[in-house]
């Protein structure tokens, strides 16, 4: 740009380019001091001259000055109120330092001054979408992409604001559109076949992640992914033997090394130590530490290495098996496996799924201060839980908003919260509904959990280590599920193979929760009313 022409108000002389040309040339040969002390030199002489003060920020930012980089861009603006680059500057440092607001708005003026300037709409959308002005957002992408219909990064994020928004038949041309402007992006596959998963497009999940695999042979998201399809379709002798590739892909299983080899059902047990190690989450070893038995039964002895939070649950170690807390030293082993490869190890399919339940059971003493805490049953007791854990990478899909249960609070029955912590979101309803029991204090971990689901008869639950901990305890147990669910609840059944107990209520389409809800409140009018009074009715629970 242009050094701008004096005003007649300033009476100042107009700059000499040359200066200007020199500063910028050393900053693209990287002297970056010697260009800021140009530049600093070029805005004390004229402090009027907004392209100065633009690139003497940049310079600043490239030297890790961040603070003083954004001055110098606010002060270019300042100079000249129609720098649409150096708004375009000051919004990304402003995004830099989470300051959204700000950031939208140096973008919107940048847009405004130079609307063909397609990374200035793209910014706005960027920043629209992470202050959850969707409708917005949606609008400024649909721009880029008719400013310039290549623009693969908004066909792909406009599909991702789309999908979270749960029109995922909208956002498959977008990801289709996406990969055809660049076909190695392993993201536009992985929410490709999300996408067609929502849509019940279930055949075409498969293609999709057979061409990302030949493409990205390298992708172990793409073939984890690959392989939870299969399991979740109830393929599991190529599914357990895909899922393998997560132990070079997920946090804490990446790059483990042992001194002993790996078993994976391999070679006879008697007689050899065998460390098993949790992965994932709670759920995850409470579902799959049914196998841990099984081990024993066939002659091996058992280090079990568990997070802390679940030692107060686990049984009285049985002969041949010590448990240990992660982190504790670790006696010697003569082989290793991951809890989630048991299944491969033992060539698990459906019809030889370890579903003996319970398998699992509260600690006595828990369960007899639970009993006396709740007191004479009146009413049916039925525990609810309805988010699991914020972190979890579907948490958006099957975590649901208490206010959706409200329906079920009508209903004849004393109801528990299963939750030892909080939302504030949840405090309106518990405000409007006291009579739903809550026991956040006491519930100091899951073994007082699984004491207090012991007194119940039955839990709802969506799709948490709660839900596993009431199925391995052989609690009645009805769950919640999205319309794709996790992979162990398979397709369409309303019965699952892991925990005899469960009953399970599917979406019928995806996002609808509320005919999910409609369902479990239907069947637990029945139940009800096909058993007037509660089990142990009269008596202590």
């Amino acid at each position: 740009m242009s050094p701008p022409k004096p005003t007649p108000k300033s009476g100042r002389a107009r700059p000499q380019e040359r200066p200007l040309e020199q500063a910028v040339a050393l900053l693209d040969a990287g002297y970056l001091e010697p260009a800021c002390e140009a530049l600093r030199a070029l805005v004390a002489v004229n402090p009027q001259y907004p392209e100065a003060h633009y690139q003497l920020g940049i310079a600043l930012g490239k030297s890790g000055q961040v603070q003083a980089s954004r001055a110098s861009f606010a002060q270019a603006v300042a100079v000249d109120k129609d720098f649409a680059k150096g708004w375009y500057r000051l919004g990304n440092a402003s995004h830099a330092a989470g300051e959204l607001a700000g950031a939208l708005q140096c973008y919107e003026r940048a847009a405004v001054l130079s609307p063909a300037t397609v990374v200035f709409h793209f910014n706005c959308a960027v920043v629209l979408r992470q202050l959850n002005r969707c409708e917005e957002a949606r609008l400024s992408y649909q721009r880029v992409i008719a400013l310039d219909s290549t623009h693969a990064d908004a066909h792909y994020n406009l599909g991702n604001l789309l999908r979270d928004a749960y029109h995922s038949a909208q956002a498959v041309p977008c990801y289709e559109r996406a990969l055809a402007l660049r076909p190695l992006h392993a993201e536009s596959y992985l929410n490709l076949a999300a996408a067609l998963g929502e849509c019940g497009r279930l055949a075409e999940v498969a293609a999709v992640y057979a061409r990302a695999l030949l493409l990205l042979p390298g992708c172990s998201q793409a073939r984890i992914n690959q392989a939870l399809h299969q399991l979740l379709l109830g393929d599991f002798t190529a599914g357990w033997a895909g899922y393998e590739a997560r132990l070079n892909h997920a946090p804490g299983l990446a790059n483990r090394e042992f001194e002993a080899p790996p078993w994976r059902g391999d070679g006879p047990l008697t007689n050899r130590t065998l460390l098993v190690y949790a992965e994932q989450g709670l759920g995850d070893f409470l579902q799959f530490y049914r196998y841990v038995p099984a081990l024993l039964a066939r002659g091996a002895r058992v280090i079990l290495e568990v997070p802390t939070a679940l030692v107060p649950l686990l049984p009285a170690p049985a002969p041949g098996l010590s448990v240990l807390p992660v982190g504790a030293t670790r006696p010697p082993f003569d082989g290793h496996c991951p809890l989630l490869s048991l299944p491969l190890a033992f060539g698990t399919r459906l019809s030889s799924i370890p579903a003996a339940v319970p398998y699992l059971s509260p600690p006595p003493a828990l369960a007899a201060q639970w009993r006396v805490r709740l007191g004479v049953r009146r009413q049916w007791r039925v525990g609810l839980v309805w988010f699991g854990n914020p972190q979890h990478a579907n948490d958006r899909n099957r975590s649901i908003a208490l206010e959706l249960l409200e329906p079920l609070l009508a209903l004849p029955v004393e109801f528990h919260s299963l939750h030892d912590q909080v939302w504030p979101a949840d405090l309106p309803m518990f405000a409007r509904h006291p009579e739903i029991c809550r026991h956040e204090s006491n519930l100091l971990d899951l073994a007082h959990t699984a004491a207090l689901i012991d007194t119940l008869d039955l839990v709802i639950s969506v799709d948490t280590s709660v839900a596993h901990l009431a199925g391995a305890l052989a609690k009645p147990l009805w769950v919640l599920l999205p319309y794709v669910p996790d992979f162990r609840w398979l397709l369409t059944r309303t019965d699952s193979p892991w925990y005899p107990t469960a009953r399970l209520f599917r979406q019928p389409m995806h996002g609808d929760w509320p005919r999910v809800v409609a369902a479990v409140g239907r069947a637990l009018l029945e139940m009800t009313q096909a058993t007037k009074h509660p089990p142990h009715s009269g008596g202590l629970a």
